[in-house]
């Protein structure tokens, strides 16, 4: 037989779970078979689910003890309601859940891991409200958690300290009290987190607000802030990775996804495409029948529909894919044997029931279920106390169909119509509004809604009836959290349920009047308690009423505010719901005249979802309206701002058509701009800045004061926002005149604003372009001040971008070495924002600081990499992939061993091919000149670290036309620096390398000259290729050594090796074996080479470069008999150099290198230069 039924079920003989008791209450049966009869046909066994059970253990297997180290496994159910998707689920997780989880061929391993199972349902009656199935889910688990933690006298520590170890692994993931990741996490999808993380003591001090939990749950949030969903993406990814380990997986439940929202689909499909997402088995069900895949130019897939697509289409090959599973009817044999064990006979015995109930049901499970009880319920089937016993009635089949409805919403209605008229409408009211309800909210509804005399026992007397008669059920979230069954929340058997409940108000002017009243008591609660879902579900039926029975500015006021709460968690698509639905009862513009205000701030909210969302002709045209209604310049400041925005992104960044609409709305402001600035037009701009400095310094902009002045703020605001879509257009002219003319309105009204802070680092980059770095560094002070104005803007995005702009003046300024650390939390706290292309560049920004500071090659720098390459995959930036996977390859080459290329000078390797980036048809235009210059970048080093002149002529070659710029300082850097290096080698031999040889040196030497500690090591290698002695190639060596930049000194020590070898043509031109026992001069040369090739090779060594040093031997055959088994320090390799040359005071070198050190870790301190 084919069902599935645990060990320990396995007593039950018939399936009847509740006593059974004659018309008195009395039971006269033995105590041992008290438990065996039932006065309904009740059964918890899973019947023909076992190849189902399996499968889904099998998938939990492979994850938890399999080779795929702990990848994410993902399954969709997809079935018809009521085939028992539910069941088969939470079967499936008892069964895993015990300490032994069986499977049909043997058992698990010993000691598998017991899983956290998580699960939310997503609502046919969709009150609006984003998220509402992740939050069940995540609220549920800490609520769990809640519950073991008060279990203060259980034995099971282990459940008892999750919570704590909990708390541990969030800190871990930077979701800690007070932080914006636990705010964004508590906002959001997570709300019960406040209570289970510990609070200081000033916390507890604190009232506390007096609503339920579950009230607490749906806290509405007062402020009007919009999230962006990438912020919620990563945070709620960060709190799946935390709870989820490998000593406890996570099994996430997630139910009826056909009515999921669009916001909840974008989670979790960044979740679900997420290769570093470990110990989670998300399972997914849906009804096949209410759902469409495919897509064409008119209906586009939304939601959940995308989702699937999406994970099934576009899964990377290192994740497993989707598993898919349809769940069908049950077979005749499996309703037979079902109905024979609730009956406690044989399937012959119940041969005309089965028959009747299966052509009526065609084996649905929930269908079947409650077929059998409505025959108890008519007497068809009938419980005798005295045998106890179950009996058919003298009926027919033709009869037995006839007591069988045709569908289940009639078989719960007539259900229903039996029931006490309280708890009829009880019923009905909770079913119009959340999934899971508690009592409190019952009486509410009931004393507002119910013309009837009741109180709170009679009231939890009902409640209790319906749990007993199927219709309700415990939600298990919530139980140990009080014995009280107030302090316990309830929720559906089943959807067909609550549709039925529903369905007791006729539909109508009655259900119309119903509805209304209800929305007003849930617009109470919500407004009194901070229910954010009582809200959303009261603007849903406001908006299904006929506005003939409402009042337009009520439901207006309405949908404003739960459009605002939409739009405060990320949901846009959902806060436009809201938004329109608002508008259209006020299509003839009647809503300007009735309240002005109102209409402002809808128009307004309405515009930027549309902007947010990606619909640029939707906000321009609800801007224009705006422009036309608004009474002064400050109440179009928004949508002016969105103008600007949207013509840019709209009219797909054509400079011509933007800039002639954003001069028009800029002159507005009393800002006029040339369309097309000239190089003159910008010189008499920076004239009058001049001249309105009037002898001050730029850091007069220190002194002034924060301007008040909402006109002038606005002034500036709308100018930043033209200057930062400028910078994105690359028109440098335009940036420099707006940022100038904005410079000057401060400085006539004496004020600072926040955004000119933006502008300051604005002129930081027209300054870096044209290589005037002093003005640089002046600027760059002032733009630090500034932020110092401002510290509650510290969590705000456009600071930390600011921020990102002062690291990039400062890694001129500081070693590169330094500059690490505030980048790679730049990119934290930015992509914890959802900016991810700006997170990546200053990943970028980081890890080529990191590679031009010379830093060990170790596992250090290869596990960044991987990761920065991880993340860059999560969110589909093919292009930084490209850059972490070949700097990867860059240096498995320099490191040598089996990941290596086969020739170290090219990247085809372990990490990283070549020729496949350079064929994949993904990359073209510009994306495949960025992955060119990248990838000539790294060859270029590789050739001249491996002397490779041909390769060098190659990449010079691809590299020759770009200019010496680069918005990324560090890559910059890396690109200027071997660039130079390789064209002073090859110049002799090739003089068009004399162009880009001169364009370096310039370059280096202007930063020297303005004090960058980088650029003097640099310059000094440089200089020493450029005109070499002995002399110039030691302090090169000395001042690299003494900055740190090993790589450097190891590359000075060969190059002296190899020009004295070219200048004395020693033992050749290959330099194969040089003899150590010739007499005289050549003998001194000899030995000195040898000592520059020897300090070469342990330099190498010591930055990690093993595949360099078994070139260096293979081509220098006294490497082998000269090498001693310790490698020398670097100061001591200096000391040696210095005693060749016989030089008298041996610490000369030293003293030199140490004043480099001094030098380039001083900063300079803020300039009193003018610009």
């Amino acid at each position: 037989m084919d069902r599935t039924m645990a060990e320990d079920d396995k007593q039950v003989e018939f399936g009847t779970l509740a006593e059974q008791k004659d018309e008195d209450g009395y039971d006269d049966r033995p105590e041992d078979d008290a438990d065996d009869g039932g006065n309904k046909p009740e059964n918890s066994i899973l019947y023909g689910r076992d190849n189902e059970i399996k499968s889904l253990k099998t998938i939990y297997q492979s994850m938890v003890n399999g080779a795929s180290e702990g990848q994410r496994q993902i399954v969709f159910l997809a079935g018809y309601s009521g085939m028992g998707k539910t069941s088969l689920v939470q079967e499936f997780v008892r069964q895993v859940s015990l300490p032994n989880g069986h499977m049909s061929e043997g058992k698990m391993n010993e000691g598998h891991p017991r899983p956290s199972f998580i699960s939310g349902k997503f609502s046919q009656i969709k009150t609006g409200d984003p998220f509402s199935a992740l939050l069940q889910a995540l609220n549920g688990y800490a609520l769990q958690l809640m519950a073991f933690e008060d279990e203060a006298q259980s034995a099971d520590s282990e459940r008892r300290d999750e919570p704590r170890r909990l708390q541990k692994r969030l800190a871990e993931h930077d979701i800690v009290r007070g932080n914006h990741n636990f705010q964004i996490l508590c906002e959001t999808v997570m709300p019960a987190l406040e209570d289970l993380l510990p609070r200081s003591f000033e916390e507890k001090e604190v009232d506390q607000d007096t609503t339920s939990t579950l009230d607490t749950a749906h806290s509405a949030n007062t402020h009007s802030t919009c999230r962006d969903i990438n912020q919620i993406k990563f945070v709620f990814q960060s709190a799946i990775k935390a709870i989820a380990t490998a000593e406890r997986p996570m099994i996430l439940f997630i139910d009826d996804l056909q009515w999921s929202d669009e916001a909840s689909c974008q989670l979790l499909t960044e979740l679900l495409k997420d290769s570093s997402l470990k110990n989670v088995m998300f399972i997914g069900s849906y009804r096949s029948n209410e759902i469409n895949f495919e897509e064409n130019d008119d209906t586009p897939l939304l939601g959940f529909a995308r989702l699937k697509t999406e994970l099934s289409e576009g899964s990377s090959s290192s994740l497993p894919p989707p598993h898919e599973m349809d769940i069908a009817n049950l077979s005749s044999d499996s309703v037979a044997q079902f109905i024979a064990d609730s009956l406690g006979k044989t399937t012959t015995d119940v041969g005309s029931i089965t028959e009747a109930v299966y052509s009526k049901t065609l084996g649905n499970a929930f269908f079947v279920k409650q077929a059998l009880e409505e025959l108890k319920r008519k007497n068809v089937i009938y419980y005798d106390v005295m045998t106890f016993q179950w009996h058919l009635g003298d009926v027919s089949g033709v009869e037995l169909h006839e007591h069988i409805s045709n569908d289940v919403i009639s078989i719960f209605q007539s259900k229903m119509r039996a029931l006490p008229e309280l708890l009829q409408s009880t019923l009905a009211l909770v079913a119009y509004t959340n999934h899971t309800f508690d009592l409190e909210l019952c009486y509410d509804l009931v004393k507002s809604n119910y013309g009837g005399e009741f109180n709170r026992n009679l009231l939890e007397q009902q409640i209790e009836l319906a749990i007993d008669e199927g219709l309700l059920m415990r939600d298990v979230s919530t139980i140990g959290r009080g014995s009280n069954l107030y302090s316990a929340t309830f929720k559906w058997a089943h959807d067909r349920v609550r549709e039925a409940a529903c369905e007791l108000v006729p539909s109508g002017e009655k259900r119309d009047a119903f509805l209304l009243e209800l929305a007003h008591s849930l617009m109470r609660r919500g407004e009194v308690h901070k229910i954010e879902w009582a809200l959303f579900t009261a603007a849903r039926h406001m908006n299904s009423i006929p506005r003939s029975l409402t009042d337009d500015i009520e439901v207006t006021s309405l949908n404003l505010s739960v459009g605002k709460l939409a739009a405060s968690k990320g949901a846009f698509a959902d806060a436009l719901v809201f938004f329109n639905e608002a508008l259209r009862r006020f299509d003839d513009g009647t809503i300007w005249r009735e309240d002005y205000y109102l209409a402002l701030e809808l128009m307004n909210c309405a515009m930027e979802s549309e902007q947010a969302v990606g619909n640029h002709e939707s906000a321009l045209a609800k801007a224009s309206e705006i422009t036309t209604h608004a009474k002064t310049l400050r109440d179009k400041k928004r949508a002016h701002l969105v103008s600007i925005d949207s013509n840019f992104e709209g009219n797909h960044m054509d400079y011509t058509i933007w800039i002639d609409k954003t001069a028009v709305i800029l002159a507005l402001y009393g800002i006029d701009i040339p369309t097309k600035p000239t190089v003159r037009q910008v010189q008499v701009e920076v004239m009058k800045f001049n001249m309105a400095l009037r002898g001050r310094t730029t850091l007069c902009f220190n002194k002034f004061p924060v301007a008040s002045d909402e006109d002038v703020i606005t002034q500036i605001s709308v100018g930043v926002a033209t200057l930062r879509r400028a910078v994105v257009a690359t028109r440098n002219y335009l940036v420099a005149i707006l940022s100038y003319r904005l410079l000057r309105i401060a400085l006539a009204k004496k004020i600072i604003t926040e955004d000119l802070t933006a502008v300051v680092f604005g002129l930081t980059f027209i300054f870096r372009k044209l290589q005037k770095y002093k003005n640089v560094f002046s600027f760059g002070n002032v733009g630090e001040t500034l932020m110092t104005r401002f510290p509650s803007m510290q969590n705000d995005t456009v600071f930390v971008l600011n921020k990102l702009g002062l690291v990039g003046v400062r890694s001129y300024q500081v070693h590169y070495r330094d500059t690490i650390e505030p980048c790679l939390e730049i990119h934290k706290f930015l992509l914890a924002r959802g900016i991810t292309d700006y997170a990546m560049a200053c990943g970028m920004q980081g890890i080529f600081a990191l590679l031009v500071s010379s830093v060990p090659l170790n596992e250090v720098v290869k596990s960044k990499l991987q990761h920065f390459q991880d993340i860059a995959a999560n969110f589909g930036r093919d292009t930084f992939v490209v850059v972490f996977s070949l700097l990867r390859q860059f240096l498995y080459n320099l490191e040598g061993g089996e990941s290596a290329a086969a020739v170290s000078t090219e990247l085809n390797g372990h990490a990283f091919n070549e020729e496949e980036v350079q064929n994949n048809p993904a990359f073209e235009g510009p994306t495949r000149k960025m992955n060119n210059r990248e990838i000539s970048m790294a060859r270029l080093h590789l050739a001249v670290y491996f002397d490779d002149r041909d390769v060098m002529e190659t990449m010079l070659a691809r590299l020759q036309d770009l200019p010496v710029f680069d918005i990324c300082v560090s890559r910059q850097h890396f690109r200027v620096s071997f660039m130079g290096i390789a064209s002073l080698i090859l110049k002799k031999k090739n003089p068009k390398h004399a162009d880009w040889a001169k364009k370096s040196i310039s370059f280096f030497e202007k930063l020297a000259k303005a004090g960058s500690p980088n650029a003097v090591p640099v310059l000094a290698c440089m200089k020493a290729l450029d005109s070499p002695s002995v002399g110039a190639f030691d302090e090169a060596i000395t001042v690299a050594a003494g900055t740190g930049l090993i790589n450097m000194s190891a590359l000075m020590s060969e190059r002296c090796a190899l020009w004295l070898m070219e200048k004395h043509q020693v033992a050749g031109t290959c330099g194969l074996w040089i003899s150590t026992n010739d007499d005289g001069e050549d003998s001194q040369i000899n030995s000195e080479i040898q000592e520059y090739i020897r300090n070469a090779f342990w330099f190498y060594h010591g930055w990690g470069a093993m595949s360099k040093c078994s070139a260096l031997k293979s081509r220098y055959k006294f490497l082998d008999v000269r090498l001693h088994d310790k490698p020398p320090s670097s100061i001591a390799t200096i000391r040696r150099i210095s005693n060749w040359h016989s030089d008298p005071n041996p610490s000369t070198k030293d003293s030199l290198a140490s004043d480099i050190r001094t030098k380039a870790c001083t900063l300079p301190a803020p300039q009193e230069s003018k610009p």
